[in-house]
């Protein structure tokens, strides 16, 4: 579940405070608390869970319904299907854990957008896909717009994905890196309009 917010500093403090404890948050950043890695991503408070199920999400969805965290500002609550480690050949994307090359403490990279070239974007994703495995990078979750529940707000973009990073290095190094900057962007360029953001995450307990 992706929960963003574009209230003040101190209601989603609030809100963070009172779940700091929550066993399924996996994500909790402020504004400030985010590299916004392409321009024109907008910078807004993100919470993310992870749930076992989805009768589980929609329980905790419907908290949230009830209860609103935020009272001022909008708010925005998508239920995103998690990514089956069986499906990593069939999506073409690395789901299965890797091996952590540097600091181990996760770092997550929310990703969102629409797609005008389809061709490019295949051109795109045959760069990135090996560098995000060799990186020790992977796919917690990958959906459509039509794979997307939204509970709260008014979202309506084509696709998320989430990805999961072994410590905040990796990602840079993955999006900041020479192989990135010099082809995969090219590839891409001109071929749709994406946000990404990326944010320090934490290790669910068993």
């Amino acid at each position: 579940m992706i929960c963003r917010a574009a209230c003040s500093r101190q209601e989603f403090l609030e809100l963070a405070n009172a779940s700091r404890n929550c066993r399924t948050t996996i994500a909790l950043a402020c504004c400030d608390q985010q590299q916004l890695l392409e321009p024109g991503t907008p910078a807004r408070h993100t919470w993310i869970r992870a749930f076992a199920d989805e009768a589980l999400a929609e329980e905790g969805a419907t908290a949230l319904d009830e209860c609103p965290p935020v009272e001022s500002g909008v708010w925005e609550t998508l239920l995103v299907p998690v990514c089956n480690p069986t499906e990593e050949e069939t999506l073409g994307i690395p789901i299965k854990p890797g091996k952590p090359v540097y600091d181990p403490e996760p770092y997550l990279m929310l990703i969102e957008g629409a797609v005008s070239d389809e061709e490019a974007i295949g051109r795109y994703r045959n760069i990135i896909m090996p560098l995000i495995k060799r990186l020790g990078g992977r796919y917690l979750a990958y959906a459509s717009g039509d794979g997307v529940v939204v509970r709260h707000g008014t979202w309506n973009e084509p696709f998320i994905a989430l990805s999961c990073w072994p410590g905040e290095h990796a990602a840079n190094q993955f999006w900041m890196g020479s192989e990135y900057q010099s082809k995969a962007i090219p590839a891409r360029t001109g071929a749709g309009v994406f946000g990404v953001s990326l944010m320090r995450g934490r290790i669910l307990e068993a």
